[in-house]
């Protein structure tokens, strides 16, 4: 909604997923045929993501999802769809193999799950109505693993944006059975065409400089480490201010050159 006003200079700063902001780079559907002048200025949290089941399914792993009621699309976020279908690619299926469904969101996917009309939907690993739909089915949920062609290439591809993660259990998130590879991707602070080299460079310093307050202040942030906000990830180019401002603390690698050169 938001990423055309930043584009024309009417909104100055954004959050935006990497999901979104590299099909906005691109120029896909929704953002189609109008490659928007958007850069980011750093990664402020890190999101893992899959397919949830439960654990008395015997679904482990998206292999598993072949032939099984499973959510693809969600009628209030495209890129998640387009995510959902670069997940069922690393076991080599596509929507074909699986039967489709619909839905309105994430939450409403896992009462989807839990009411027994889908066998499996994708869910952002650490969100709290997870947490609560682990602890009130019998036997509990569980995080489906990635399929065996699963890379940070092949998700990359796929969806630019994404990545694979690999979770491991705790006692928050019971959902995740022994050590799990995922999907996962990230949030970035975004700057709008009217922040120019100087203010890109002051944000990102700020943000650099207080981080370890802010992750105090904000528990979603608290997954980022503070040597992560400039990853070479970004699907959409980084402000060239907030470049020198990574470079002049040596938080700018050659992987973030390369990245960066590979977004024409």
């Amino acid at each position: 909604v938001y990423l055309p006003l930043m584009n024309k200079g009417e909104i100055t700063l954004g959050l935006n997923s990497s999901l979104d902001s590299g099909m906005a780079f691109g120029g896909k559907a929704p953002f189609k045929g109008r490659q928007l002048n958007v850069k980011s200025l750093a990664r402020v949290w890190i999101l893992p993501y899959g397919y949830m089941t439960k654990e008395s399914s015997g679904i482990k792993t998206v292999a598993d999802l072949r032939g099984k009621r499973v959510v693809i699309n969600f009628k209030t976020n495209v890129s998640l769809g387009e995510l959902n279908r670069t997940i069922l690619a690393t076991a080599g299926l596509t929507s074909s193999d699986v039967v489709s469904l619909d839905s309105g969101g994430v939450v409403a996917s896992i009462n989807m799950v839990i009411e027994g009309r889908v066998d499996a939907a994708p869910v952002a690993m650490t969100m709290p109505a997870m947490r609560k739909a682990h602890s009130t089915v019998p036997g509990g949920l569980r995080m489906v693993a990635l399929g065996p062609m699963a890379t940070d290439a092949q998700m990359a591809k796929g969806m630019p944006g994404s990545r694979t993660f690999m979770a491991k259990p705790n006692k928050r998130l019971g959902h995740i059975r022994g050590v799990t590879q995922v999907a996962a991707f990230d949030t970035f602070l975004n700057a709008g065409s009217s922040i120019d080299n100087e203010d890109a460079f002051k944000i990102a310093k700020a943000l650099n400089e207080n981080w370890k307050q802010l992750q105090k202040d904000y528990a979603p942030i608290r997954g980022t480490p503070q040597k992560g906000l400039a990853p070479p990830t970004n699907p959409m180019p980084y402000h060239a201010g907030a470049i020198k401002y990574w470079k002049s603390v040596g938080m700018w690698t050659a992987a973030n050159q390369k990245q960066q050169d590979s977004l024409k």
